[in-house]
């Protein structure tokens, strides 16, 4: 309530539908890896833990397949002998004692795909992490899956390399922000998905959409060039003896995996990445947006999501041609044509109403004013007046009168009320303030507003309940001088 108040003051409305829905997709963004969460903080794989103190060996580096040993089966946060397919039910979790798959860490999203042994099939739907346990949750969709059973896991190769795709691109990303916007632009987060890509970084201002081109521009550059992929692991100090990136506050391991681009970028990371740049295929920019003060947020598309984005975009740009009975490139000249045909039917519009409607001088409305103390009050309803008509004719009025005036105006276009109301600075210091006067007035036509001291605007629907709405706005100032 706060927010709007503030916001009807400086004539603003704040789209709370629109804040509602952006404030769930944070929610949903930001929950996290929770099913990890949730098991490993009730305990119940200590004993697993101590049989297996390295946890899962990851062998997704190398491979998208790879046979295991089931070495747990978890059911509702409780380890169980064996699990058994079902139509419905809470998921479960497979843990294996050697596995491809990519649990959720560092902002990529974890692998999907299917687990399959002796009498069962096991559809991987999420993999998390828990220190060195990986977790495939999901379902057992054939037959029964038992502890110690051998498994042979398989990895969504398709989404795997797009995942990869998107993750090499931020790197590359993150030399291209760096090149345009200063080495102040650290990574602050991001999040990696097939093909798609979030990536936060500090810059204390929005990026213009010419600095953008230029930035997908230089990524898609490194593209071409398709300069190869490496990396190797070392101790910490000899990565950062070479130059290689951390994110600021990571904690990382003694031992680290470094990535390598080229000769342009090398960062710590753990995650999966592409062996050459030039298989990223394509990068396209979507949205940029502030995320926080002095944090901003880039959204790209890589490979085939980004191959559609363009696709759609040029579908697009040829339905409207064919609407507008152009070519492609001469949309632009056509649209800002159309836009002068359109300010100039809005100017004879105004001009048939103002035509149309009884000749009310300003001096007339003054003769008819009512006199409350040494204050002169007009309230009046007009035809068929526009919201910008109504405050001109306030700015007469008060150039006509400049003490002690007050006037609200009320008029009906379109099947709606539009009111505007407008006061001289003396009556000001006295207390009257026109947003408050509007948000007096506008609830008897069913509608609401708000605006400055000296002028504010507000609108409803009932057009029975105008005569009502004056008499009121007469009475407000009468009582606010009496104070």
């Amino acid at each position: 309530e706060i927010t709007q108040s503030l916001a009807a003051d400086h004539n603003l409305r704040v789209d709370l539908p629109g804040f509602e829905r952006q404030r769930q997709k944070h929610a949903v963004v930001s929950r996290g890896p929770t099913e990890a969460a949730a098991v490993f903080a009730t305990g119940p794989l200590d004993v697993l833990k101590k049989s297996y103190h390295h946890g899962s060996e990851f062998l997704g580096y190398q491979t998208t397949e790879a046979d295991g040993l089931v070495i747990g089966i978890l059911e509702q946060q409780h380890l169980s002998e064996s699990a058994s397919a079902s139509d419905g039910g809470p998921p479960i979790i497979l843990i294996l004692d050697r596995t491809p798959f990519y649990g959720e860490a560092g902002g990529q999203v974890g692998d999907t795909g299917m687990i399959r042994g002796e009498g069962f099939a096991f559809r991987v739907e999420a993999t998390k992490k828990d220190n060195d346990f990986t977790l495939h949750v999901g379902r057992v969709v054939e037959g029964t899956v038992r502890l110690n059973a051998q498994a042979r896991a398989e990895v969504d190769a398709e989404r795997r390399e797009a995942i990869r795709r998107a993750h090499s691109a931020t790197h590359v990303l993150h030399h291209a922000l760096h090149l345009h916007l200063g080495t102040h632009a650290q990574q602050a987060g991001s999040k990696v998905e097939p093909d798609r890509l979030r990536f936060d970084f500090a810059n204390p201002e929005a990026v213009g959409r010419e600095r953008l081109r230029a930035i997908e521009e230089t990524v898609n550059r490194r593209i071409l060039r398709g300069e190869p992929i490496t990396w190797s692991t070392m101790p910490i100090d000899e990565a950062r003896a070479l130059g290689a990136m951390a994110l600021f506050g990571e904690k990382y391991p003694e031992v680290v995996r470094v990535v390598t681009m080229g000769e342009f970028s090398r960062e710590l990371c753990g995650g999966t990445h592409l062996d050459n740049v030039g298989r990223v295929g394509l990068f396209k920019i979507v949205g940029e947006e502030s995320v926080s003060a002095g944090t901003r947020r880039i959204t790209a598309l890589t490979g085939e999501a980004a191959l559609d984005h363009v696709r759609q975009e040029e579908d697009m740009l040829a339905e409207v041609a064919a609407a507008l009975k152009v070519a492609p490139g001469l949309i632009g000249e056509r649209v800002a044509a159309l836009l002068e045909e359109v300010k100039a039917l809005k100017r004879q519009a105004a001009q048939r109403r103002t035509d149309a409607s009884p000749r009310v001088s300003a001096d007339e409305l003054l003769d008819a004013a009512d006199t409350v103390g040494d204050a002169t009050v007009v309230t009046r309803a007009l035809d068929a007046a526009t919201p910008d008509e109504l405050r001109q004719f306030i700015d007469v009025l008060r150039r006509k009168s400049p003490a002690r005036l007050a006037v609200l105006l009320a008029s009906v276009l379109d099947g709606k009320v539009h009111l505007a109301a407008g006061l001289t600075p003396d009556l000001i210091a006295r207390g009257l303030h026109a947003g408050q006067w509007l948000k007096e007035v506008a609830p008897i036509v069913g509608g609401g507003g708000g605006g400055r001291p000296d002028l504010a605007q507000a609108g409803g629907k009932d057009l029975a309940q105008i005569p009502a709405a004056l008499e009121r706005a007469l009475e407000y100032v009468k009582a606010k001088l009496d104070e």
